[in-house]
C-alpha cells in the first residue's frame, strides 16, 4: 500500500490573533482579514462567480485544499443568494488532513455559522476515498476526496469549470504546489474553465501556463497585494485526461427505461425519479423484488480487506450512500451494529497486527473496531467462539419491502409480469419488445438490471456465472438473546419477525447440491462455528435465490461499450447494472448514482480507477461477443 492512501487528522489551534492555525504546517487556514471575505474576493471573484454559473444546467468547481471548508461554505451561500444560479452545483474538494465536524463548527467564520452547522451535521466518517454530501435536495453536491493531492489528481472523475487552489503556503507545504500536480489538475479543465488562487509564486504561475491557462495578476485580498487568475486557453496541444465529463446536452430528453425491479432496479428508479426524470420500469416478476431481491432481511456493511482492495473501497462508498438513502425509510433498517468473527485464531492475530499498525489506514472508532471474544459476546448477546471486527452503523435491512416501497413512492410507470424478449434502437430511441414482437415502451436512455439475464438482452456473453444461495430458516430456542447479526464464514441474523436465518450455501450453476438436508446441515455447521454453546437449532425451510457473479467478483456497471457490438449499432444511451454477487444491498445505490452521474456528466461518486474496475468495457470484445 502506498503512503499516499493514508489520511490523518490535523491539529488545529488559534494563533495570537485568534485565526485558525495548523500546527503541522505552521500556517493559518485563511486570511486573518476574514475567511468569507477572502473566499468572495479571491475564489468567487477570481472565477467571475456567480455570473459564470448563472442560467446553466450544471457547474463544477474543483478545489485543492478543503481545510475548514470556508471556500465551500461561502460558495454555497453565494449560490443560494443568486436567483439565477445553475440548476446543479458540483463542488469537488481534496483534503489529506480532514478536520472533524466539531472543528468545522468551532472555527467557522461568524458569518457562515448557519452553513457550517449544516455541513457539520452531514460530515462523513473519516476514511480514505470519496464522500458525497448533498444540500438543497441534491441541487448542490459536495464531493470530498479524502486523500493525498497527488493521488487524487490521478483518480478524479470529472471535468471542471472553475479551479480553486488554496493549499498552505508553498514555503511550508510545497507538495500542494508542485508543477506536475498543477499540470495534472489542468488536464481536467473544460473549455473556458477559469482558476483563481491567492498564490503568485512564479513557479506556480509557470506550471498553470504550461497546463493551458492564460494567467494574470489581479489585486489581492487583505495584506496581499496580488493574486493569480486564469482562463483555460491552450495555445498548443496539451495532454488531456480521457473523457473529461461534460454536461448532458439533450436536457429535454429526461425519459429512461429500466428493465428489472430488484435491488439494483429499485435503486436506479429512485435515483432518476428524484432527479426529475420520467421513469418507465419493466419487470418479469408479478411484483417488484420477486426473485433474489425478495429476501426478507439482509445485511448492510462494508467488506474490510487488509490491503484496502477495490471491494473494500467500493463497499465503503456503497455503505455510506445506502445509509443516506435509508434515512427516508427508517422502518426498514435496523442500525444495530454487526459483528464479523475471525474465521480462526490466525486471522484474528492478523487483524490485531493490522489495527495496531493502522493498516490499511487508521480506523475511525465510529467505523470499525477490533474486539475480543468476551466483548463480542456481550454485544452480540450470545457466546461467540472468538473475537473479530465490530461494524458501527451496520445492520439488517428488510430488503424486499424496501425495494417495493421506494419504487411505489417514485411514481414511476411500472409494467409488471412482463418479459422483455429483445431490445433495439429506432430513431435514437431504445425500444423494448415482448415475445410476440409487440413494443412495450421506448425512451432515449435504457438501463438493463436483470442480473444473469442482462447478457441475453444485450446479446453479449459477459464472463459471469450463477451461484445458488440457500439460507436456512430456523426456530430459535438457544438464540433468543441474539441482539445483532454475525458474519464471517457464513452469517447468522435474528430478524424482527422472530426468525433466525443462517447460511448461505454457494452452489455453482449446474453443480447444485441435490440433497436439501445436506445444505441445511452445512448451514447449521456455520451457525455452530459462531456459537459453540448452541445445543438446539431446527431448520424449518429455505430462502432460495441465485447470485450473479462476474469472473473478477466485482459488479458490472456503466455504459455498454460500443466495440462490443457490430459497428452499425449505436450504443449511446445504453447502460447495464448487474453482477452484484452477494453485495446488492450495499452496492446498488452507489451503482445507480454512478450511472446517473455518467449520463448527466457530473463528477462521479468514486475514484476513476474504481469506475474502470466495474465498467463493462473491462472485458475484452472476445469475452463479450456472443
Amino acid at each position: 500500500m502506498s503512503d499516499t492512501t493514508q489520511i490523518s487528522a490535523p491539529i488545529v489551534l488559534r494563533d495570537e490573533s485568534g485565526a485558525p492555525w495548523s500546527e503541522q504546517y505552521g500556517d493559518i487556514y485563511a486570511s486573518r482579514d476574514g475567511a468569507m471575505s477572502q473566499a468572495r474576493h479571491v475564489f468567487l471573484g477570481g472565477n467571475n462567480l456567480p455570473k459564470r454559473w448563472q442560467d446553466k444546467k450544471q457547474f463544477v468547481i474543483l478545489e485543492n485544499g478543503f481545510g475548514l471548508g470556508g471556500n465551500f461554505l461561502t460558495t454555497l451561500r453565494a449560490w443560494r443568494e443568486d436567483s439565477k444560479h445553475c440548476d446543479k452545483l458540483c463542488f469537488v474538494s481534496i483534503e489529506k488532513h480532514p478536520v472533524t465536524a466539531e472543528e468545522i463548527l468551532s472555527y467557522a467564520d461568524p458569518d457562515l455559522k448557519v452553513e457550517a452547522k449544516e455541513l457539520a451535521s452531514k460530515w462523513p466518517i473519516r476514511t480514505p476515498g470519496v464522500h458525497q454530501i448533498e444540500f438543497d435536495q441534491g441541487s448542490v453536491v459536495l464531493s470530498l476526496y479524502f486523500m493525498d493531492s497527488v493521488l487524487a489528481s490521478k483518480r478524479l472523475s470529472l471535468g471542471f469549470d472553475a479551479l480553486y487552489l488554496d493549499g498552505f503556503s508553498p514555503k511550508v507545504n510545497p507538495e500542494m504546489w508542485q508543477s506536475q500536480l498543477l499540470k495534472a489538475f489542468c488536464r481536467y479543465a473544460r473549455p473556458g474553465a477559469t482558476l483563481a488562487t491567492w498564490c503568485v509564486a512564479g513557479a506556480v504561475r509557470r506550471a498553470l501556463f504550461e497546463g493551458g491557462f492564460t494567467v494574470e495578476k489581479k489585486t489581492g485580498f487583505g495584506h496581499k497585494a496580488s493574486m493569480t487568475v486564469g482562463v483555460y486557453e491552450p495555445r498548443f496541444k496539451t495532454r488531456r485526461m480521457p473523457n473529461v465529463s461534460m454536461p448532458r446536452s439533450d436536457k429535454n430528453e429526461n425519459h429512461i427505461l429500466i428493465v428489472g425491479a430488484g435491488l439494483s432496479g429499485g435503486a436506479l428508479i429512485e435515483e432518476f425519479s428524484r432527479r426529475g426524470w420520467k421513469v418507465t420500469v419493466v419487470d418479469e416478476g408479478c411484483v417488484p423484488a420477486s426473485f433474489a431481491s425478495a429476501i426478507r432481511w439482509g445485511m448492510l456493511h462494508a467488506q474490510m480487506s487488509a490491503d484496502d482492495n477495490r471491494l473494500f473501497r467500493l463497499t465503503r462508498a456503497g455503505f455510506e450512500v445506502t445509509l443516506k438513502h435509508l434515512e427516508s425509510y427508517p422502518s426498514y433498517f435496523r442500525a444495530e451494529g454487526l459483528f464479523q468473527m475471525a474465521k480462526d485464531d490466525t486471522e484474528y492475530l492478523k487483524w490485531q497486527s493490522l489495527f495496531n499498525e493502522k493498516m490499511p489506514f487508521e480506523m475511525p472508532q465510529n467505523f470499525l473496531e477490533l474486539i475480543d471474544a468476551k466483548e463480542a459476546s456481550r454485544r452480540v448477546g450470545a457466546h461467540v467462539k472468538r473475537g473479530g471486527i465490530w461494524h458501527y452503523q451496520a445492520g439488517i435491512l428488510n430488503a424486499s419491502c424496501w425495494v417495493r416501497e421506494r419504487i411505489y413512492r417514485s411514481g414511476a410507470t411500472i409494467f409488471s409480469n412482463q418479459r422483455v424478449e429483445s431490445i433495439s434502437k429506432v430513431n435514437g430511441q431504445w425500444v423494448l419488445w415482448d415475445q410476440m414482437g409487440t413494443k412495450i415502451a421506448q425512451a432515449p436512455y435504457l438501463v438493463i438490471a436483470t442480473a444473469s439475464d442482462t447478457p441475453r438482452l444485450l446479446g453479449l456473453n459477459f464472463p459471469i456465472s450463477d451461484w445458488r444461495g440457500r439460507i436456512s430458516l430456523l426456530t430459535e430456542p438457544d438464540l433468543s438473546d441474539l441482539k445483532v447479526s454475525v458474519t464471517g464464514k457464513g452469517y447468522a441474523l435474528r430478524s424482527p419477525d422472530q426468525w433466525v436465518v443462517t447460511g448461505a450455501s454457494y452452489e455453482e450453476d449446474g453443480h447444485e447440491v441435490e440433497d436439501a438436508r445436506r445444505v441445511h446441515l452445512d448451514n447449521l455447521k456455520k451457525l455452530s462455528n459462531f456459537f459453540p454453546d448452541l445445543k438446539d437449532a431446527t431448520a424449518m425451510g429455505f430462502f432460495d435465490g441465485k447470485r450473479c457473479v462476474a469472473i473478477d467478483r466485482l459488479p458490472i456497471v456503466g455504459a455498454v461499450p460500443q466495440d462490443a457490438f457490430s459497428s452499425d449499432i449505436d450504443c449511446e444511451g445504453l447502460y447495464c447494472c448487474f453482477a452484484m454477487a452477494s453485495r446488492a444491498i450495499t452496492l446498488s445505490d452507489l451503482a445507480a448514482r454512478i450511472i446517473a452521474s455518467q449520463i448527466e456528466g457530473e463528477p462521479l461518486p468514486v475514484e476513476a480507477d474504481l469506475i474502470a474496475s466495474i465498467a463493462p468495457n473491462r472485458f475484452s470484445r472476445k469475452e463479450c461477443k456472443s
